[in-house]
């Protein structure tokens, strides 16, 4: 076996359980969302509310480290630009009060593997070399990919709220 493929194997099998337990459930969450569903105004904002909430208390536990906020600022941007090409709002309709009907797609699926892959590297990066976790490159892109995620989460729950009657 290739060592390359020995590391990765190491690396998979010293991952605890549950860390594949949640990606399970995000792929779930992510399958769920390429199917048009019905939902109501807190299954919207809930999951915003939380990723967000995320965002702010890893801002805080690094203590607003430079890197990790321009890493937010830029990610935030990218957010911007992510819901100006997507258009959340289009694929909303209300359907009665504090209920939309949301047309499934795919862009949700590839940001969740994304963000976990991101996540996931960075935890993997950390145990093995807790000097290169420490560096300004690694918490910015922290802090972009938790602020891109965010930011693109609590926009797209903003512009479903917005949604017009069917």
């Amino acid at each position: 076996m290739s060592y390359a493929l020995q590391y990765a194997l190491g690396i998979a099998s010293h991952t605890p359980f549950w860390v594949w337990l949640i990606l399970a459930g995000l792929i779930y969450l992510g399958l769920q969302r390429t199917r048009t569903r019905e939902l109501s105004v807190p299954r919207i904002i809930i999951p915003a509310a939380f990723f967000v909430s995320l965002a702010v208390i890893r801002l805080i536990l690094g203590r607003f480290a430079e890197p990790a906020l321009l890493g937010t600022v830029a990610g935030l941007v990218a957010a911007f630009g992510l819901l100006m090409v997507v258009k959340p709002g289009r694929q909303a309709r209300r359907t009665a009060p504090g209920r939309l009907l949301i047309e499934g797609e795919w862009f949700s699926l590839g940001l969740i593997l994304v963000i976990f892959s991101v996540n996931y590297g960075i935890a993997v990066v950390s145990a093995i070399d807790p000097v290169l976790a420490a560096s300004d490159n690694l918490r910015f892109l922290y802090g972009f990919v938790n602020a891109t995620s965010a930011g693109f989460m609590m926009g797209r729950a903003i512009a479903y709220l917005k949604a017009k009657a069917a």
